[in-house]
């Protein structure tokens, strides 16, 4: 597999201390993103299953921090195209950074694999 044709990982992770954290692929070039500082929708999604949780996520964060959302997919979409894996990081690594990396895996999703290191 040539380096543009291997998959590219997309990763999220927690960044609390209680979280396993993200974990760069060796020395594979790998963009950083940001969910953090997007509405936490937490109280909204805590009682549902981790797929509706995630899909009611994506809606929250489409309403109320578009742009943002916007944004950071069209850098990881560069990242993409230039071969760059992808970490998303958000609090827990459970909502916010897992409905942004549903987003960014529409982009060439062939050409991607997740890696989703918080359990639900």
């Amino acid at each position: 597999m040539t380096s543009t044709s291997r998959k590219l990982m997309v990763q999220t992770a927690g960044i609390h201390k209680k979280c396993n954290g993200p974990l760069p692929r060796g020395k594979t070039k790998t963009l950083v993103l940001y969910a953090d500082n997007l509405h936490n929708p937490y109280n909204q999604v805590k009682n549902l299953s981790e797929k509706d949780a995630i899909a009611q996520t994506l809606k929250i964060l489409l309403k109320k921090n578009k742009e943002q959302v916007e944004k950071i997919v069209i850098k990881a979409k560069q990242a993409i195209i230039t071969g760059k894996d992808i970490i998303i990081l958000c609090k827990y690594g459970k909502h916010r950074s897992k409905a942004v990396a549903q987003l960014i895996g529409e982009f060439l999703p062939h050409r991607i694999f997740f890696d989703h290191r918080e359990t639900y």
